[in-house]
Formats: structure tokens, C-alpha cells, sequence
């Protein structure tokens, strides 16, 4: 055996990020700063399947991949460049197939796909023992898709999480993963400074992300603005948490404002900053995430 001294330091559990988008480059930072297993969404078939195959094989040293592969969209104006389309019932077949071809364990659901579509590869997900997702940007379809059987709320609402979601989220038992870094606190975060102390390929990560972020939906705020907007979603949240929802912490990364691996520690200090206990806030990356998906 080998012991080692924690004197003064915090032993944690191993991190989930519930949202994220596979990067080959990522895969040690995300390890060094505590991320175990995480929640691939949006990327490429091939680039879901080559990470599956390899964490799976344990080939690469980097975090346990729970692979989604691209959003199923409902038309191509709605998606990202990798997302899959069905505009008819055959192509929502043969997609849903493609998904199942390596048994994936999520598929996730555009907000453009139509809702008997949606009701569809809910119920056939769930045939297959697989968890479905959707992305949910307004009160509307957050509600709907929650009806409808999903088991994951992805979305970035700017006013944080409605009550009415927040009740429905607790009577169902699905869970919402929010996106806080893309909502402002991975932003605030590098105003601050934080994330200098992390590993060295995270701070590159971090570092690269800045130009980007300065250019997005934030560049114009104040940091009073910023620390203003960040403080009422981060209140929502934890009221919803409070009130029995379950949050889990999908950084989103690597949008804008997201940085692999320091970002999920920073959403987990923001969830404690705004009032959660150390130990609720740690469920949101631990606990809560690994509950919704089996």
C-alpha cells in the first residue's frame, strides 16, 4: 500500500460533467482536476465511438465516456453541423438506428424536432435501455419534454430555473443540467482569475477559451452586471435544489465562457457560493448526474 499526507488538502469524489463535447486534447486535464466520467453530446459519430471504444479499453488516460453523439434535429437550420435530421418518420428511424448501432448510452433531443417525434425516440430510447436528453431553452418545451418521459433537461435559460419546472422536475425525478458556465460563471470566473492554480493543460484550455469568450454574449457587461446576473441564476438553482429538483453540472464545455475540468469546479463553488451546502453542491457533480443515467 501507499500512503499519502492530505494534510490540509480535501479529498474528493470522482466529478461528473453531465455536458460536454469530446476533445482528444482534454482527456488528462479533465483527469487531473478530478473528472472521472463524462456525458459526450453533440460530437460526431465517429468521435463518439472512437472515445467510447477507447475508454472503455481504458486506452486513453482521461474520464469514462457516456456517449450521446450528435443532437437529433428536426430540421437543419435548428442543428449544429454534426447534428442528425429527421424530417419524416423514416428518417427518424434510420437515425435513431445509427444511435443504437454501438448501444450508446444517451441520445439527445433538439429542440427543433417534432414533438410525436420526440414522444417516439423517447419511448424507443427507453426500450433499448438507453436515457434520452433534450435540449430545453424555454419554460414551454422544458415542460412538455418532461410529460413526454425525458429524463435530461439541457438548457441555458438566462432567468435561471422556473418555479414550474423546478415543481416538475421534483414530481418526475428527471433531472436539469443548466449550463452555468455558458450563463455567465466561467466568464466571471476568468475576469476573477480563477483557474490559474489548475493543472497545466487546463490552464491552456482556459487560456485559449479567453479570446473567445471576450467576443461572446458578455463582452459588453460590467463585471457588477455579470456578478449580478450569475448571482440570480445561481439563487434559482439552489432554491429549485432546495425544493427537491435534481441539478446535475454539464459545463457545456467547450463553449464559450467553458473550460474543460475548471469549469465544472467552478460551477460546484458557485452552487456553495449561492448557499448549498459543500456537501449538496458536490452532489450536482457526483451523485445527482450519475442517478439520472443509470
Amino acid at each position: 500500500s501507499h500512503r499519502v499526507d492530505g494534510s490540509g488538502l480535501y479529498a474528493l469524489p470522482g466529478l461528473f460533467e453531465m455536458n460536454a463535447r469530446s476533445e482528444d486534447a482534454t482527456a488528462r486535464a479533465l483527469l487531473a482536476l478530478g473528472v472521472t466520467t463524462m456525458r459526450d453530446i453533440g460530437s460526431p459519430l465517429a468521435r463518439s465511438f472512437s472515445w467510447k471504444d477507447a475508454s472503455d479499453a481504458f486506452r486513453v488516460p482521461g474520464p469514462r465516456v457516456l456517449a450521446s453523439g450528435p443532437v437529433l434535429e428536426g430540421d437543419f437550420a435548428s442543428g449544429q453541423r454534426t447534428s442528425l435530421v429527421a424530417r419524416t418518420a423514416e428518417e427518424l428511424g434510420l437515425a435513431l438506428d445509427r444511435l443504437n448501432e454501438r448501444s450508446l448510452a444517451t441520445v439527445e433531443l433538439g429542440a427543433s424536432l417534432p414533438r410525436v417525434f420526440r414522444q417516439e425516440a423517447i419511448a424507443l430510447a427507453a426500450e433499448r435501455g438507453q436515457v434520452a436528453g433534450m435540449q430545453a431553452p424555454s419554460l414551454e418545451l422544458a415542460v412538455t419534454a418532461l410529460s413526454d418521459g425525458a429524463r435530461v433537461l439541457d438548457g441555458s435559460p438566462l432567468t435561471g430555473l422556473h418555479g414550474d419546472v423546478a415543481a416538475c422536475l421534483a414530481a418526475s425525478g428527471a433531472c436539469w443540467s443548466p449550463g452555468l458556465s455558458t450563463l455567465g460563471v466561467g466568464e466571471r470566473d476568468r475576469r476573477l482569475g480563477r483557474g490559474d492554480d489548475a493543472p497545466i493543460l487546463a490552464k491552456a484550455t482556459w487560456s485559449a477559451l479567453t479570446t473567445r469568450s471576450a467576443r461572446g454574449r458578455f463582452a459588453s457587461w460590467s463585471n457588477d452586471e455579470l456578478d449580478a446576473q450569475v448571482r440570480a441564476v445561481v439563487a434559482s438553482l439552489v432554491a429549485a435544489i432546495k425544493a427537491g429538483a435534481q441539478v446535475a453540472i454539464g459545463t457545456g464545455s467547450p463553449d464559450a465562457g467553458a473550460a474543460f475540468g475548471v469549469s465544472i469546479t467552478g460551477e460546484v463553488a458557485a452552487l456553495a457560493e449561492g448557499g448549498l451546502s459543500t456537501a449538496e453542491a458536490l452532489r450536482a457533480a457526483t451523485t445527482v448526474p450519475a442517478r439520472a443515467l443509470g
